[in-house]
């Protein structure tokens, strides 16, 4: 009998549970989908109109895929609570994302087979990185045949020559910068390599090289970081101001170098950015997105 009442116990325990839960559910994921789908169409009419306008909404648009990460539970309750109302607000941020990023999960047109591949990478190794073998390692597993690095030091640079220098035989490093600079590793022998001046923090570093008859330029770039660690809060909107001036300067100074070149050119730049800026449209006006 003791069993009997202890399974009835648990299952009446269980039943209340889900009441809870259901009441819960009906009662706070509307109210929370509202008011969280009430921010992104604030916010997403923010970005049509004034973009990096104001310097606090510069720092929410450095952030803007983690916007939606909240998606991912609030649809769900949105589902669980069975009011329509709350399920068809709640898909508007999906809508959102997917108007903003669709062109980095669309399909991609099949390429030719008699079209000759390039396979290029581009990697920010981080200025304070002293595990010269990982990168070189990262490297040779991928195999591109162009190379891209943000953030290195000459100390790496001089390792890496060493390491690589029977597949990637051919570099330029652009400069010497505090916190890392911009360098190119690539198989094909240069026609051409110079640095750029970007006028503000790291220069880009390009080559020139002919891949089955055709010359491509390939550019590595670094734009001007943010440097919230760097001030004060009082400070903050000055330095964000500033930075994004900068930002916008350096990547109409790339616009300027990509329209002069001919030919094939392509760009492997840390934008700073996922998507939200005022520069980010700047670049990708003139750049096809790539599969990767």
């Amino acid at each position: 009998m003791g069993g009997r009442r202890d399974q009835v116990r648990a299952k009446h325990s269980e039943q209340r549970f889900w009441r809870t839960a259901s009441a819960f559910s009906e009662c706070f994921a509307p109210t929370v989908s509202y008011v969280y789908n009430a921010l992104i169409v604030i916010w997403f009419g923010l970005w049509l109109t004034v973009r990096d306008g104001w310097w606090w909404l510069t720092v929410i648009n450095r952030f803007v895929p983690h916007l939606f990460a909240p998606i991912l539970v609030i649809l769900p309750l949105a589902l669980f609570s069975r009011r329509h109302r709350a399920i068809a607000a709640s898909l508007i941020p999906p809508l959102v994302f997917g108007a903003l990023y669709w062109p980095y999960f669309g399909p991609h047109l099949a390429q030719p087979d008699q079209t000759p591949s390039l396979r290029v990478m581009t990697y920010n190794v981080l200025f304070s990185n002293t595990d010269y073998e990982a990168v070189a390692t990262v490297i040779l597993t991928h195999r591109p045949d162009l190379v891209a690095l943000q953030e290195i030091q000459p100390e790496m640079m001089g390792a890496l020559v060493e390491r690589l220098g029977e597949t990637y035989p051919y570099s330029l490093m652009g400069g010497e910068h505090p916190y890392g600079t911009t360098a190119v590793f690539s198989r094909y022998p240069l026609l051409d390599s110079y640095v750029l001046d970007l006028k503000a923090d790291r220069p880009a570093a390009a080559v020139k090289v002919s891949v089955a008859g055709e010359e491509v330029t390939f550019i590595a770039a670094h734009l001007l970081a943010y440097g919230l660690r760097w001030g004060s809060l009082a400070e903050m909107p000055d330095i964000i101001n500033l930075r994004v001036f900068e930002q916008e300067r350096q990547a109409q100074l790339l616009v300027e170098e990509v329209e002069r070149l001919d030919g094939t050119v392509i760009l492997a730049c840390e934008i700073r950015d996922q998507g939200g800026s005022d520069h980010s449209p700047v670049l990708t006006a003139f750049t096809w997105h790539v599969q990767k």
